[in-house]
């Protein structure tokens, strides 16, 4: 008797964006400086602790409504005082699991990061977005972690 342990077919149907992801790396293509300190770098977790003081939580919230939320979370270095940065809008993915498409977006007061048409890459516990603008010559890798 043959038993095949390939499961991968089955594992990609099991697969969903749905829950909560947090952001594990932010990388640039190219050194950037979206925080205007005049010191540029690809690793745009150390842009951020520049400007805010510290890196903030950023999380992905995907619901089974067809809705998602992005929230930056962080506390001022200064006056300790905590802070919540909130997008929202409308989900779809495509049938390959490899372009996530935002609709209806509503920006918080962080700059704009999310094209309406995103390249992925989903696994169970990583969601990679692809080519994210940075800027108009320079794109940026963002990994999540399904928590």
């Amino acid at each position: 008797m043959f038993v095949n342990c390939d499961k991968s077919a089955e594992e990609d149907e099991d697969i969903s964006i749905l829950g909560i992801w947090e952001l594990v790396s932010f990388n640039a293509d190219k050194p950037v400086d979206p925080n205007d300190d005049g010191i540029y770098n690809k690793d745009i977790l150390k842009e951020y602790k520049a400007w805010l003081g510290v890196v903030p939580k950023f999380s992905f919230h995907f619901l089974e409504s067809g809705n998602f939320y992005h929230l930056t979370e962080w506390t001022d270095s200064k006056t300790s005082e905590s802070n919540i940065d909130k997008v929202t809008g409308t989900w779809e993915i495509n049938e390959n699991k490899e372009v996530l498409y935002f609709k209806n977006i509503k920006w918080g007061a962080l700059m704009e990061l999310f094209e309406n048409i995103q390249k992925i890459s989903l696994s169970k516990d990583r969601l990679i977005l692809y080519e994210v603008k940075m800027s108009p010559d320079s794109y940026a890798t963002i990994t999540y972690k399904r928590i």
